[in-house]
């Protein structure tokens, strides 16, 4: 049904629906019509139950930052099949979106073009909208430096550490990303000793929890080899849990066809895959006991089970939602299922990392 109205959702701003499907999944919400929903998109098999890091996950499928910025639907979209949920970007400060036009598609391409700029409600009314909440899936926060001019380097070390600790015990894993690469900061973290510093910061602010939860570092699909094995040996001198692989790309060479895109921007979808699989493999082979979360053009249940045997121990979808619609999650994970069985695992477990290994 998805493919016959996807042409009329098309003819609309991106920006626009993208509000409007919060509005509805509120709605839906509000209406108690999860069991309706669940006959028709929940799928779980026990062969896609994973235990990361003492973290249940149901599947291995969840879904990336940047569609529930704002926490608006943790308790509706369980029921669309996910096996966890990120939500995210989260700042210390709240930031509007600087204009309407802040997601293009690239339909051709089976991609998106993202310059939304970390806009989100702020950590504070976050954390009052989510504290009396009980999530029935696992709860990944995602949190970043605030967009403004004025909050670089170490304001923006400052920044992180006041959302990562309002929102902590909140979260079932916390990502921090530092590859967002429509911001003024850009990815500035990526340089050793700037991360280093918020890494020493971050794992100095955990000492005031006494629940040791994963610690996840969000990672560009555009670094090189050289820059992610830097990533890598900072993240395991202070004790990071993991990485998620990759956010967007500030690069048009992954295009088939340049858009002439301006500005700062982040391209997602189908242009990526490759990039971050590569990514995800190289990562899986330099680390001892990984914990990656695979992101970046999975559409299919094949493009999940690529980034699995890749390495990824579960993976996060965004914009296949946009292009194939909610019933996805169903498709993929029934499609894992089938994968499995065929290479006669018993598992979604022992797949992880069979093609690098």
């Amino acid at each position: 049904m998805y493919q016959f109205i996807r042409p009329l959702l098309f003819s609309y701003n991106a920006q626009e629906i993208h509000k409007k499907s919060i509005e509805v999944g509120k709605k839906l919400k509000r209406l108690r019509v999860s069991r309706i929903i669940k006959a028709v998109y929940n799928f779980q098999d026990k062969g896609l139950m994973a235990r990361v890091k003492g973290i249940d996950f149901r599947n291995p499928v969840g879904l990336a930052a940047g569609f529930d910025k704002n926490g608006e639907l943790t308790d509706f979209l369980d029921c669309l099949g996910f096996g966890f949920i990120e939500i995210g970007s989260i700042t210390a400060l709240p930031k509007k979106a600087d204009n309407k036009n802040t997601i293009e598609r690239i339909v051709e391409e089976k991609a998106i073009v993202n310059r939304m700029g970390l806009n989100n409600n702020g950590a504070d009314e976050i954390y009052d909208r989510l504290k009396e909440k009980n999530f029935k899936i696992p709860l990944g926060i995602n949190i970043a430096p605030t967009n403004y001019t004025t909050i670089l380097q170490d304001r923006a070390i400052k920044d992180i550490c006041y959302s990562f600790g309002r929102l902590y015990s909140l979260a079932d894993y916390i990502t921090i990303n530092i590859s967002c690469p429509n911001t003024e900061d850009a990815r500035s973290f990526e340089d050793k000793l700037a991360l280093d510093e918020l890494l020493s910061a971050l794992k100095e602010k955990q000492q005031d929890f006494k629940n040791k939860k994963p610690i996840l570092v969000k990672i560009s699909p555009d670094v090189s080899y050289q820059s992610l094995d830097n990533i890598l040996n900072i993240g395991e001198s202070k004790g990071i849990t993991g990485y998620v692989i990759g956010n967007t790309s500030s690069q048009t060479n992954c295009l088939k066809r340049d858009p002439l895109i301006s500005g700062k921007f982040g391209i997602s979808g189908k242009p990526i895959r490759e990039m971050s699989t590569g990514l995800i493999s190289y990562a899986y082979k330099n680390l001892n006991n990984p914990f990656i979360i695979g992101v970046g053009g999975i559409f299919s249940a094949e493009d999940a089970y690529e980034k699995i045997k890749a390495g990824a121990s579960i993976i996060q979808v965004y914009t296949g939602l946009i292009y194939e619609g909610p019933g996805m999650i169903n498709k993929i994970n029934k499609g894992l299922v089938r994968l499995l069985e065929r290479d006669g695992l018993g598992s979604i477990k022992e797949a992880v990392g069979i093609d690098s290994k």
